[in-house]
Parts: C-alpha cells; structure tokens; sequence
C-alpha cells in the first residue's frame, strides 16, 4: 500500500496488477450517479447546472418513480424539487420567465397525479400563491363536490385563498345540483366571497341563518329584500335549534333575541 505525498492518490499493488485509487469529485461523484440513474442523488448534487437542466433532472426522478408505480414517493419528490427549484428563483426578468415554466411543470405533473386518483395527496400538498393554474384547484373541489365530501369540500374552501379557484365556476356546479343544506350554506358563502350580497343573502333566509341578518346590517342591500321583511324580522327567533312559536315567548326572550352582540 503506497501513498503519493500531497495528493489523493493510492496505489494498491500486487504481483499481477496495480490499482490506483483517487478521491472521487464531486463530478465523479454525479457522473457516476447518472450511470448508476440515481437521478435524485444526481439532482441534489447537481448545484452547477444550468437551473433547466437542472430541474429536468429531478423530472426525470419523477418519471423514473411514476413508471415503478411508486405514486406516493413520486408525489413526495415532486414537492421537494419544485419548492426548492423555486426557493432558487431570483427576481430579475431570465428568472422570471423560468420561475412561470417551472409552475407550469409542476402543475401539469399535479394533473397527471390527480388523474390517477391521488385527490387528498394532491390537495395537500398543492402549494399557494405561486400562480398555479385555477384549473387544478377547481378539480379538486368539483371532485369532492360530486363525491358528496362536504367536510373536505367546506375545509378547502376556507383554507384556499383568493384566486386560487374559480368561485364563479364553483357556483355554476353547485346551481345545477341538488345540494344538502350545509353545501347550500357554502354557496351562500361562495356568493359572499365574490361580493354578491344580493345572492348570498337570500339563501341564507331560506335557511333561516342569521348570517344574513349580519350581511344587510354591513352592506346598503336592505331595500331589495323589503318584500322579505316578515323573514328577516323574526330571523333571531326562526333561527334557533329548537322552532318555537311566536306567541309563547315572552317579551324578554323577543328582546334578547333581537339584540345584537
């Protein structure tokens, strides 16, 4: 066993041959994990790549796990590659245009996942504000819209910000359904996230939820519904849990009611 002073050199020797052995580069290194097509040790060592070549790398990592049918894994990969492929963005106009193909990738591949059934995986994972086409975010809950889903649907609706999804789109589905009272609630919802009071109010009276009352008090709507005042007038006692007639209450329990916190 002989060493060469300085150097990351060794050499083995016997009778019949001489090995030399190097420390191995960190182009050695990626070299040999692309023979090898350990793309995602490749993509992690793979910093002094052009950024598209780059993220073709870990591409091909996805693919390579989609093909094994190693869905969950694939999914998981996808995450890590794209957020850390946009954490690595800088804000100038090159960047730019590759920071918008490498949200157009990511959501294509989110596509591919849904339709293979991956719903929930994908509406957990599906990042927020970095300009994901609507389209996805909107298959999503029109998937758990006619699954009848109403936790999952009512949950995403709340979580999902602003201009993540078409609300217009989300309510023309819900108006050519026969939906339960709590998705009539969400549409009421729906309508008031999109600024339509006017929508949003009636079908609040129609579930006698005081909501409703709480939307003509914030918006100057009041006048559209004078041929609904007898609702919206006993709208604190019709909304209670247990219906009870007018006539038994006392005034006391009218007033009480009637008052707003």
């Amino acid at each position: 066993y002989l060493g060469t002073r300085g150097a990351a050199n060794y050499y083995i020797v016997s009778s019949i041959e001489v090995i030399v052995a190097k420390e191995l580069t960190l182009k050695d290194r990626f070299d040999w994990y692309m023979e090898m097509k350990d793309y995602y040790k490749a993509w992690e060592i793979g910093f002094d790549l052009d950024q598209m070549d780059r993220l073709e790398l870990g591409l091909k990592y996805i693919d390579l796990l989609k093909k094994e049918e190693k869905y969950e894994g694939a999914l998981l990969a996808t995450t890590e590659i794209f957020q850390k492929t946009i954490d690595g963005t800088i804000d100038d106009e090159h960047e730019n245009e590759f920071f918008q193909l490498a949200v157009s990738k990511w959501t294509n591949i989110l596509m591919s996942f849904l339709s293979l059934g991956f719903f929930d995986q994908v509406a957990a994972s599906v990042p927020q504000g970095l300009g994901i086409d609507h389209a996805l975010y909107d298959k999503i809950l029109l998937h758990y819209l006619d699954c009848d889903d109403v936790e999952k649907f009512t949950s995403l609706l709340h979580t999902w910000p602003n201009g993540s999804f078409d609300i217009s789109s989300i309510i023309d589905a819900m108006n050519i359904m026969t939906i339960s009272p709590a998705l009539q609630k969400e549409l009421a919802y729906l309508y008031h996230r999109n600024k339509d009071y006017l929508h949003s109010v009636n079908i609040l009276l129609s579930l006698k939820d005081m909501q409703a009352l709480d939307i003509l008090l914030a918006h100057p709507i009041f006048a559209n519904f004078t041929n609904k005042i007898h609702e919206i007038v006993l709208l604190p006692i019709s909304s209670q849990t247990e219906s009870r007639d007018v006539a038994p209450f006392t005034l006391k329990e009218i007033k009480r009611g009637f008052a707003k916190p």
